[in-house]
């Protein structure tokens, strides 16, 4: 595989690996011992990137010292953990943001549970990587809200979002969303006379996973499993939605240089709610939703490398890149991997 290097004018302890898999996102930072950090690994089209993993799990070594993070629930950002081989010797933990049982974010975490377990059940589309993560290792999976840590390969990431108390996530036009998606998902599995599993407050994150599991393993008629899909791509725009709203956005928590900024997936009304508090000055901002959200909290930000991932080549009905980037965050370059490809940064 090919990179293009740059050297970083900070004095990074880190080298970091930004790879073209289209659209998706896939950003691994790695020590000097090779200890890592995985920032998701996924595209739309994973059978044209299988050389990413293949290569990252060549550069890591297989002594579970890397960490996966999974920004949210969406397969472009996880659908080529397919193909690794041995996860559970390269992955130490996994971590996914964390759905609510209860409080403002509790429709939007079961429209997603909802659209989840009826996609593994179904075989739709690249969902079921979600079950061979949970399945093919026995890392420790870690759902993340505000307030926790992602310690890993030198690495100390604060999670910034999702907030599950905020408000945000129980607005009146979210909650209208997620019922629609829960109400059609439901209505379907009844009509199939499939018992539609329903977690209460007192559940937890844990008994979910374990459902999933639990349904990648059953036999369903392909009649069956053809109007469920048809159903979830009719709910798919709606699940977009409460899945970005609950997309991880995490700030890399040292004094030293090479502080990073992740927004994964989250879009302008989540990153308009999110206070970014310390320093301005970052390596890295790898921008939101591929390059096309922006978000107040982050105007006038200063980074060395702004990361943005996307491909018109591919998709014509993606955004233009928002000038806001452009416009109002100091950066001394941008990694577009449509047009530069895997990109290698080192000290």
């Amino acid at each position: 595989m090919q990179f293009l290097v740059f050297k970083s004018k900070s004095n990074l302890d880190y080298n970091t690996m930004i790879f073209d898999v289209g659209h998706g996102d896939s950003v691994l930072l790695l020590d000097q011992e090779n200890k890592g950090l995985l920032l998701d690994c996924g595209s739309l089209k994973p059978q044209l990137h299988i050389e990413v993993p293949m290569t990252i799990e060549s550069v890591l070594p297989k002594d579970k010292s890397c960490g996966f993070v999974v920004s949210h629930y969406h397969f472009d950002h996880y659908s080529l953990f397919h193909w690794i081989k041995n996860p559970t010797l390269v992955f130490s933990k996994i971590y996914v943001p964390y759905l609510p049982f209860s409080g403002p974010g509790f429709e939007a975490a079961r429209a997603i549970m909802d659209f989840t377990w009826a996609a593994v059940l179904a075989d739709y589309s690249y969902y079921r990587i979600l079950p061979e993560i949970f399945g093919k290792t026995n890392s420790q999976i870690v759902p993340c809200k505000k307030g926790d840590f992602v310690t890993e390969g030198n690495q100390n990431l604060r999670i910034l979002w999702p907030d599950i108390s905020h408000s945000i996530l129980g607005s009146n036009k979210i909650r209208q969303i997620a019922r629609k998606v829960t109400a059609t998902i439901e209505s379907t599995m009844a009509d199939l006379d499939y018992r539609v599993p329903t977690f209460q407050p007192e559940d937890s994150f844990s008994q979910f996973i374990e459902y999933v599991n639990y349904l990648k393993n059953q036999d369903l008629a392909d009649e069956k499993k053809r109007k469920i899909q048809a159903v979830l791509g009719n709910v798919e725009g709606e699940f977009r939605t409460v899945a970005n709203l609950l997309s991880i956005v995490a700030v890399s928590f040292r004094k030293r240089n090479g502080r990073i900024l992740h927004l994964g997936d989250a879009e302008d009304d989540v990153l308009n709610e999110i206070t970014i508090s310390g320093s301005y000055n970052y390596s890295f901002i790898k921008a939101a939703h591929h390059g096309t959200c922006f978000g107040e909290s982050i105007s006038n930000l200063d980074t060395e490398f702004l990361i943005i991932s996307r491909s018109k080549r591919e998709f014509s009905d993606i955004k233009e890149i928002h000038d806001g980037y452009l416009a109002d965050i100091q950066c001394r370059m941008i990694l577009s991997t449509e047009h530069l490809h895997h990109c290698l940064v080192c000290a």
